[in-house]
């Protein structure tokens, strides 16, 4: 719009507020994505750490009832002896 005034004025403004809030719009999808997919991420890092802390405890609490055992079988190898 070339008027040379305050209409013109108004719509390079307009037009200028347009372009600004695409930009804009356009950040915050980037934002969005970016922080979708370190989510993601840290996600299945966790993920990792809970399968390797789930093995952990199946190790120890496998350990454990075979310590278990092995105290029962020692104390029926007693009573027997006497």
């Amino acid at each position: 719009m070339k008027t040379e005034d305050e209409f013109e004025t108004l719509g390079n403004s307009i037009n200028k507020m347009t372009s600004d809030l695409k930009k804009f719009q356009d950040k915050l999808r980037n934002y969005a994505a970016d922080l979708e997919n370190e989510v993601k991420k840290r996600t299945h890092q966790l993920q990792d750490k809970v399968d390797e802390l789930g093995k952990f405890h199946k190790l120890t609490v496998g350990r454990e009832l075979r310590m278990i055992e092995l105290k029962k079988k020692i104390e029926e190898l007693n009573k027997a002896k006497k």
